[in-house]
């Protein structure tokens, strides 16, 4: 379960290097132009966090600060979807809106926190006690 939880904690810290950096957004579209980048930002959170569900997310894999972290950025998302545009905009669009600066501030904010302990394995449990 630890290694298991690694990986989402890792996919995690994917999610908000690109979603807090439009640059990486950006990126993003460029690199999959047939793909609607708004709606990925906004569905992919889904992928990670499971719901509501945040007891799931414990130490000694996430951090008390990390999973305050979570619950924030999720309170924030929550928001952001429920205000987006019907059929959700372009990027290009939304970049520069308060709406989107919201959203990218949020996972930014998250990111510095998850980044204080850094990168885990994807592939060697970092907590062997722990399984």
């Amino acid at each position: 379960m630890v290694l298991l939880d690694q990986r989402i904690r890792e996919g995690i810290i994917d999610y908000f290097e690109w979603v807090g950096d439009y640059q990486l957004q950006r990126k993003y579209q460029a690199d999959v132009p047939h793909v609607n980048v708004p709606n990925e930002a906004i569905n992919q959170w889904e992928d990670w966090i499971r719901g509501e569900r945040f007891d799931t997310y414990v130490e000694p894999v996430f951090s008390r600060q990390e999973q305050i972290a979570i619950r924030e950025f999720h309170r924030i998302w929550d928001a952001v979807a429920d205000e987006m545009p019907e059929g959700y905009s372009r990027l290009e669009d939304l970049i520069g809106t308060a709406l989107w600066e919201r959203l990218r501030k949020a996972a930014e904010q998250a990111r510095n926190i998850f980044i204080l302990r850094g990168h885990f394995d994807r592939n060697v449990i970092q907590f062997p006690d722990q399984d």
